[in-house]
């Protein structure tokens, strides 16, 4: 706006936050005018360089506080739990012992030969009866195992002289049993006698010569534990 005066001269401008107004006394008359309008900006750069900061808004006595609403975010479907498998129980290792012509635990009645002729024994020999003083002689072999059930194995040369009779007694638990092996087969091999039961203090086989038609042959006998 500008005012004139006039009787006086006088320019006087003033800035305000809406506008530009100008006001002009001259000779005593008073006129107004729009002269112009000054646009205010709020990006104004005006060489600021401390911390950025933002301002807080107040809230009026009766105004309602404004109030935030959360929304919830979908909850993840479980995955299903892998079922644990369950560890195979190991195998048990049976319980093996063999015991030689020379090894401990092997004892003999009477006079007995060393030979290692023929083939598939065990060690560097074996010995037989020299077919004579039947029922004078004879060998055993005492283990010391576990108490468990075993089987029972024997083992011998062949040879077409030896007996076809020949007397095994196995001593096991509480009980004493026999079983006769024809010595001119299976020679060289381990021959089954039986299952039996033994426990940790007793127990034995024994091979006798007593009435056998021919050379008698003592050579080792293993015996392997059996799990039931």
């Amino acid at each position: 706006m500008v005012f004139r005066f006039t009787n006086k001269k006088l320019f006087f401008f003033s800035i305000f936050s809406l506008g530009f107004i100008v006001l002009l006394l001259s000779e005593g008359n008073f006129s107004s005018e729009t002269r112009a309008s000054l646009s205010v900006s709020d990006n104004v750069d005006i060489g600021y360089t401390g911390p950025a900061f933002s301002p807080t808004p107040s809230i009026g006595i009766g105004s309602t506080a404004p109030t935030a609403t959360l929304t919830p975010t979908n909850t993840p479907t479980p995955t299903n739990t892998p079922t644990p498998t369950s560890t195979p129980t190991p195998t048990p290792i049976p319980y093996t012992v063999t015991i030689d012509n020379v090894s401990f635990g092997f004892t003999k009645v009477g006079t007995w030969k060393a030979s290692s002729v023929g083939t598939g024994y065990i060690g560097s020999n074996y010995l037989h009866d020299n077919n004579n003083q039947k029922g004078r002689k004879s060998a055993r072999w005492t283990p010391s195992l576990p108490s468990s059930s075993y089987r029972v194995y024997v083992r011998y040369v062949s040879n077409p002289k030896q007996a076809t009779n020949v007397p095994y007694r196995i001593s096991h638990t509480n009980a004493v049993a026999t079983v006769t092996v024809n010595q001119t087969l299976n020679g060289g091999q381990w021959v089954l006698l039986g299952t039996y039961h033994f426990s940790p203090t007793s127990g034995f086989v024994e091979v006798q010569t007593t009435n056998t038609n021919g050379y008698v042959v003592a050579d080792a006998v293993r015996f392997e534990q059996v799990f039931n």
